[in-house]
Order: structure tokens, then C-alpha cells, then sequence
């Protein structure tokens, strides 16, 4: 990671992500596509348990595809319930994403996912999340780009520090 600055402002950071979340639960269906949250990763053999995922109507796949396509390097962190823990998504995309969970879809021509995904994996930004969120949810579409903001204007803290 020579390439990797010593300190990337906050304010640059919230530029390099394009979180896409859903915020509709869609009824689920007997023989659907995989609808996948915090819940149905098993970290420690890092793979989604799509079997016993929540099932929804394809259609949910397509309305997803308008909204965002899951690319190389992409991943989500859980914003209800458990916070943060982020995992990287598999390709190709045939599932949906839960409405708990964020996707950060690193601008790969800005930063290296890879780097993106272990600072959103350190303590600190768990920490900044997890101090934010209540608020951040009442008021805040983009809960990522919001809590970017918060450090900035608020606590002064730039990642990689």
C-alpha cells in the first residue's frame, strides 16, 4: 500500500464511497432470491449463508439493479442491530441487500477497496458509528456520508491517523 497517503481527509473519504442502501423490507416468498443482511454472514468461514437467508420476489433483484450493481470489491456493514462488522460482497450480484445493512461501493479510480475496508473495519470507525447512529438514522438517508461529515465538522478526526 505505498501508494496509500499517511491521512485521508474526511471530508475526501465521504467523495470516495457511494453507499446505496434499501429502505424497504420487501414481503418475503417461497421460492425466491436471497434477500441478505448482517445475520446471514458466517465470518468466520467469510461466506453468506444463502440457504437460510430471508426469500423475495425477483422482482426485488431487478428494482436492486436499478439502484446499484455490486462490484469487485464492494461491502456492506450492518447499521441496525450489529453495527459495523464489514464483509465483502461475491459476485456475480444474485441477491438483494437487506434495508439493514450499507453498501460502500469504493471509487476504485480514488482509493484501493481493499484499504477502504479495513479502515471501515477498525475500531474507530465502528466506534464513530456507533455514537452517531441513533441520530444519524432519525435524520439521515446516508448514514456513511453523514457520519463522514460528523467527524469532520464535529469531532475533527481524519482516518487514517
Amino acid at each position: 500500500f505505498s501508494e496509500i497517503p499517511d491521512v485521508v481527509d474526511m471530508g475526501t473519504l465521504a467523495d470516495m464511497v457511494d453507499p446505496q442502501p434499501s429502505h424497504r423490507t420487501p414481503p418475503e416468498v417461497a421460492d425466491g432470491i436471497p434477500y441478505i443482511g448482517i445475520g446471514d454472514i458466517d465470518y468466520e468461514h467469510n461466506k453468506i449463508n444463502f440457504s437460510d437467508s430471508r426469500k423475495v420476489a425477483i422482482a426485488v433483484l431487478s428494482e436492486h439493479h436499478v439502484r446499484y450493481t455490486v462490484r469487485n470489491g464492494d461491502f456492506i456493514m450492518g447499521k441496525i442491530g450489529t453495527i459495523g462488522k464489514p464483509f465483502q460482497l461475491p459476485l456475480p450480484q444474485n441477491y438483494a441487500l437487506s434495508a439493514n445493512v450499507i453498501l460502500i461501493q469504493p471509487k476504485q479510480q480514488l482509493i484501493i477497496p481493499e484499504f477502504l475496508f479495513w479502515q471501515f473495519a477498525s475500531p474507530l470507525v465502528v466506534f464513530l458509528l456507533i455514537i452517531t447512529l441513533d441520530c444519524l438514522l432519525r435524520y439521515c438517508y446516508d448514514i456513511i456520508v453523514c457520519g463522514i461529515f460528523f467527524c469532520k465538522k464535529v469531532l475533527n478526526i481524519q482516518i487514517g491517523e
